[in-house]
């Protein structure tokens, strides 16, 4: 079961870490743009939705450590 829920888990999700540093490398241009640039709205609207992407790529790691851990995850 353990190995079927991390084939799930890997196709689901994919390589979390890997899309993060996509996600922030992107991020980062935008933001060395906006220093020297005003950024268009499609440029903003970007910059938002890579924040928005990589704070929930953020979570997926923190939820997948604590599975690892075996520790169970609080209800909210």
């Amino acid at each position: 079961m353990k190995l079927d829920l991390k084939k799930w888990n890997e196709m689901e999700f994919g390589n979390v870490t890997y899309k993060k540093q996509d996600l922030w490398s992107k991020l980062n241009v935008l933001d060395a743009k906006e220093k020297t640039h005003r950024l268009t709205v499609e440029e903003r609207l970007e910059q938002v939705n890579l924040r928005t992407d990589i704070e929930k790529l953020t979570l997926l790691e923190e939820i997948s450590c604590t599975w690892k851990k075996g520790t169970p995850i609080p209800n909210s």
